[in-house]
């Protein structure tokens, strides 16, 4: 039931049944299941920081025995796109070599298949290898149109990373003189696969989804690259309706909103909006460094504020105690009374030697 109010968009919902469905279920593999789909929810409505615990939880369940091996794919392979869109390439590397050990044994899914190659190729663009990406890209779609079912919205994703990538070497190549007509070109395409993306997230009702705030921001640099600021603008304003309606979207994203419209207000003589936007940023940056530094001061979960910073107040000496013969001397005595011994002797009438008596 979780997943089908996963699907039909009725989040709380499928919350409260993820929650029921981990009292009552036992098993290993299956609470990791459970942990699987709550993560794709909550990744999907933009709360990475949640979506990145869940399926670290899932992985735990599912590999200890490793008894659901599609679902370690699946999850890997989720987990993977997570990590690039929070700059950790390595990470991403990681789980997609795990995922490629454990993917020859199902040859014949060709939706893990597609899911595969896209995250390949999101993480060749992160590491700025664009030919790898582009075939990986290309090689989605090919799977994805090969599907016994339609499934518009990883379709859209496949063409849209595939833009992004056409956008980013088309802006290479219009610089020289001899492949400028090739950027142009492959300007034309991204724009193309951009405005097919978004005709597909919309025939699936997934106009207001993460997937098209993805989509749009990267139309937006697309536009901000081939400098069409009228488009970037119409584009952007989209953009920031979408990361101010979802209200669990990681607060990175709206940052990189906030800061596509500064720059693209500043650009078509709108000063007064572009102030606006560049505080609405500036406030944002400063709210992501007040939760670091409260979660990097408070690692037990309790924030450092509410501990002792301070030393406690001494308490108040208590009365001096009168001296006994049995108290030690202070430690310098010794030491004196030793040095002056010889000394004290022999000017201590009590202590000096008797004279001999005269000879006779």
């Amino acid at each position: 039931m979780g997943v089908y109010h996963r699907k039909t968009g009725t989040p709380e919902t499928a919350v409260r049944f993820f929650e029921q469905a981990l009292q009552d279920c036992d098993p290993s593999w299956l609470r990791g299941r459970v942990f699987a789909n709550w993560g794709v929810l909550e990744h999907r409505r933009g709360n990475l920081v949640a979506a990145r615990r869940l399926y670290q939880d899932a992985l735990n369940c599912c590999s200890q025995p490793l008894e659901d091996e599609k679902a370690v794919v699946r999850l890997c392979i989720n987990f993977a796109w997570l990590h690039v869109q929070q700059d950790r390439g390595v990470q991403a590397d990681t789980l997609l070599r795990r995922a490629r050990s454990l993917m020859a044994k199902y040859p014949d899914d060709a939706m893990l298949e597609c899911r595969y190659h896209l995250a390949m190729g999101r993480a060749a663009m992160a590491g700025k290898r664009l030919a790898k990406a582009e075939v990986d890209f290309v090689q989605a779609i090919r799977v994805v149109q090969k599907l016994d079912f339609f499934e518009p919205v990883l379709l859209a994703q496949c063409r849209a990373a595939l833009a992004n990538c056409y956008s980013v070497q088309a802006f290479g190549q219009l610089d020289g003189s001899e492949t400028r007509r090739d950027g142009m070109e492959r300007g034309e395409q991204a724009e193309n696969l951009f405005q097919e993306a978004f005709e597909l997230l919309e025939g699936a009702d997934q106009a207001d989804s993460l997937e098209a705030i993805e989509a749009l921001s990267l139309a937006v640099d697309h536009s901000i690259r081939t400098a069409h600021w009228e488009a970037a603008e119409t584009r952007v304003q989209k953009l920031l309706e979408l990361v101010t309606a979802l209200e669990h979207l990681e607060i990175g994203l709206r940052i990189s909103a906030w800061e596509r419209a500064t720059q693209i207000l500043r650009q078509v003589g709108k000063s007064q909006l572009a102030e606006r936007a560049q505080r609405r940023h500036t406030a944002l940056i400063q709210e992501q460094r007040a939760k670091a530094t409260t979660l990097r001061e408070a690692p037990s979960g309790e924030p450092k504020e509410s501990s002792p910073v301070q030393e406690p107040p001494l308490p108040e000496p208590p009365p001096p105690a009168e001296p006994t013969p049995e108290e030690p001397k202070p430690s310098r005595a010794p030491v004196l009374r030793k040095a002056n011994k010889a000394d004290s002797s022999a000017k201590d009438p009590k202590t000096r030697l008797p004279r001999k008596p005269p000879p006779p």
